[in-house]
């Protein structure tokens, strides 16, 4: 789409004017001066933290809350916790599998995305500010210009994103959530599982497939295979559908208070 002087210009106005959180509506409307989206959400990442989520607009979250567990999953929280910023296609950030994998055609499928990019700039204290703009399924993907224009105004974003909410980038009060969250995903299974496979199933939850998780824990992709194999009838599961729906199972039942594997307290 041809850029909008004018509406850019009208949207930078009322940006300068904006104070806290409230800056967030013409921040998108600038953004949308040169590039078209369906819809938009913004949310801080905070160390040790679970997320918390500023607005959006578009979308009506499906069960099985972002902020309850489903962020552990998400590409693009693992890319703030490598240190990455600016912006980024989903399609590059995510694993090879990511778009076949459970978290996709169940909870992000249910969102109706087709095409998702997303901006992070860093924030005090080791959290960040991310902003996604997404187009529903079957629309075209973002060009080379409008991917440049926000490029351009990647500094504008960032030295909002630094005023936006100083005080959610701050509060505390999830942490316990995040713990037992974090917790639970890394020790899934682990009553039944090796230290090995409990690595891969927690690839395997994030979208990779056997090449890349045999190249991730330094195995043959055959090793990594006969790893599968051996897991999902520790597991009880038949499919990688099935280990997703128990993962979620259990993250139900995570228990701030409680160690080991949140399958002991599903009762079988």
């Amino acid at each position: 789409m041809p850029l909008d002087t004018a509406a850019f210009a009208a949207a930078l106005g009322q940006l300068l004017e904006a104070e806290g959180e409230a800056r967030l509506a013409p921040l998108v409307q600038a953004l949308r001066a040169g590039v078209a989206f369906d819809h938009w959400i913004a949310t801080i990442f905070r160390p040790d933290e679970a997320p918390v989520l500023l607005a959006a607009a578009g979308i009506d979250e499906p069960p099985g809350r972002y902020d309850q567990g489903a962020y552990l999953l998400d590409p693009f929280f693992h890319r703030y916790r490598e240190g990455g910023t600016g912006w980024a296609l989903l399609q590059d950030i995510a694993p090879a599998g990511f778009a076949a994998s459970d978290y996709v055609t169940g909870y992000f499928g249910l969102l109706g995305i087709g095409h998702e990019l997303g901006f992070l700039s860093a924030l005090p204290g080791g959290a960040a500010f991310h902003l996604s703009l997404t187009r529903g399924r079957g629309a075209p993907p973002y060009s080379r210009r409008e991917r440049q224009w926000l490029e351009d105004l990647a500094p504008l974003l960032a030295a909002a994103g630094r005023r936006l909410a100083p005080a959610a980038a701050a509060q505390s009060g999830a942490g316990g959530l995040h713990a037992s969250l974090t917790r639970a995903f890394d020790s899934f299974g682990s009553s039944v599982l090796t230290g090995r496979e409990g690595e891969v199933v927690r690839l395997l939850l994030q979208g990779h497939l056997s090449k890349a998780i045999a190249r991730r824990l330094g195995i043959s992709p055959g090793t990594a295979r006969n790893h599968l194999k051996r897991i999902y009838p520790k597991l009880g599961v038949a499919s990688h559908t099935e280990l997703y729906a128990l993962f979620l199972k259990a993250l139900r039942v995570a228990d701030p208070t409680l160690e080991g594997d949140p399958l002991a307290r599903l009762g079988g």
